[in-house]
């Protein structure tokens, strides 16, 4: 392809340059000027060299991260590929179509959030958090860069945990200092688990 071509074209410069770098005489002072002239072209070209490569893959990582969303395949891998999507906006956003691929990686990104939200909202419900199950939803909030607010949604959803609410609306009138008792107990238990989830997913 003609990106390919430009690589070879580049890597072949490239090549030629370390040669004459090194057999410039770093003594001659004369040309201490040349050789830092020729270590920026160098360094230059190495950069230019990234970008190609860059958007040359661009389309795979792409299409390799709908694949996965539409295939049902692991929530982690198409966050990885996101990832490096939004690595590779950053090198690429002075090459054409920038706005485009912005787009491409936040409706993804959106995609890929939406199927897991859903997820969360179900495992963090019960009595007792599956820490290792929601490890993954972690992770992926996590490449997303969008932690903080799995954080917020963690909170707001263990805050409405059911059975201690429930049985906060248990007490039928009987005697208040033992439902008191048995609701102390109940809360007590209930925070030590909820300790030891925070500590294996927040820390």
């Amino acid at each position: 392809t003609r990106i390919e071509d430009v690589l070879k074209s580049v890597s072949t410069e490239m090549q030629e340059l370390a040669v004459q770098l090194q057999v410039f005489d770093q003594r001659n002072v004369a040309g201490v000027e040349e050789l830092s002239r020729l270590d920026m072209l160098r360094r230059n070209m190495e950069t230019c060299k990234n970008t190609l490569e860059e958007h040359a893959r661009w389309s795979q990582v792409v299409r390799e991260a709908k694949t996965f969303l539409e295939g049902g395949g692991r929530l982690a891998d198409s966050a990885d590929r996101i990832c490096t999507m939004a690595r590779s906006l950053k090198l690429l956003e002075r090459m054409p179509g920038h706005d485009e691929r912005e787009l491409t990686c936040q409706v993804l990104s959106e995609s890929l959030l939406s199927a897991v939200r859903p997820r969360v909202t179900a495992a963090v419900a019960v009595d007792t958090v599956d820490v290792p199950g929601l490890l993954e939803y972690f992770y992926v909030y996590q490449r997303l860069g969008r932690l903080p607010e799995l954080h917020s949604e963690y909170i707001v959803a263990r805050s409405q945990q059911r059975g201690v609410l429930e049985m906060w609306a248990s007490f039928d009138g009987g005697d208040l200092a033992t439902f008191y008792k048995a609701f102390a107990r109940s809360l007590a238990s209930f925070l030590a688990r909820e300790g030891l989830s925070l500590a294996a997913l927040f820390t």
